[in-house]
């Protein structure tokens, strides 16, 4: 198992199995900052069918566009996430 300690309030957590990710684990402290962004964009997609369908759509996009690329598939939501949060505020 790996971890990565440069995160601040939060640890991310991976298990390697013949060669390959198989696990992620999210840790984060209650109530950070970090906390509160990840649980406003769950309720944005809770609050809002439109939006839920189209970060599907767009994770399905990515899952094609980037299959061997790990990072820029987890950068591209990301860049996704932040947009929506901004609209948010």
């Amino acid at each position: 198992m790996e971890y990565n300690a440069e995160l601040v309030e939060r640890r991310w957590l991976m298990w390697w199995a013949k060669g390959r990710r198989t696990h992620h684990l999210h840790l984060m402290v209650y109530g950070s900052q970090e906390w509160n962004r990840r649980l406003a964009f769950r309720n944005s997609l809770r609050e809002s069918a439109k939006l839920a369908k189209q970060y599907e759509i767009n994770k399905q996009h990515w899952a094609a566009e980037f299959k061997t690329d790990r990072e820029a598939y987890t950068a591209a939501k990301g860049d996704f996430i932040v947009r929506q949060l901004q609209n948010c505020s």
